[in-house]
């Protein structure tokens, strides 16, 4: 069977999986590629630097257990850990991209909308189930909208917190991530 075949199997495999549980991706015109490993499922956007994960979890009739482990159902080394919530209606939070640390986010609450932007192209995800991952490479534009009342999104980043790793001006990103 050839590699491409494969593909194409394993593609149709995912997004059954993905109508079962719902999955939203408001730009499912630009899916690239997956990789299988493991439990997790990773789908790469051609355009950008991001991938949105399937998070592990094991389920029984006792409820639901998801694992966030590094280096390998996190994509990184986990240093820090937030998460954020008691969003105000219209609040868009974000606003900034990361010269060097990386992230991967999760609802475990509710749900809430990104806007990932590499400096050539945008593109709008919407986070709807604790299943869902979204793993965020450096030097991307993220923007968080749209947060439902109970959201409560989880962040786990790849370095403690440093004020000057931010880039917090869109037109000095733009320089950095189009130099």
């Amino acid at each position: 069977m050839s590699f491409q075949v494969l593909k194409i199997l394993i593609l149709i495999l995912a997004l059954r999986e993905f109508r079962n549980k719902k999955f939203l991706l408001s730009t499912f015109a630009s899916f690239y590629s997956f990789v299988l490993d493991n439990s997790l499922v990773f789908y790469k956007l051609a355009s950008m630097n991001f991938q949105l994960i399937v998070n592990e979890c094991h389920s029984s009739e006792k409820g639901s257990l998801f694992v966030f482990e590094s280096l390998k159902t996190v994509p990184f080394d986990i240093k820090r850990v937030f998460f954020i919530k008691d969003v105000p209606h219209n609040c868009r939070r974000g606003q900034h991209a990361h010269k060097t640390v990386k992230q991967f986010v999760t609802c475990l609450a509710g749900t809430c909308k990104f806007i990932l932007d590499d400096g050539k192209s945008k593109q709008t995800i919407h986070l709807s189930s604790s299943s869902q991952g979204l793993y965020i490479d450096i030097r991307i534009w993220g923007e968080m909208y749209d947060f439902s009342p109970d959201c409560i999104l989880m962040v786990l980043a790849s370095d403690f917190y440093d004020p000057e790793e931010y880039v917090r001006d869109y037109q000095t990103f733009l320089s950095i991530c189009c130099a």
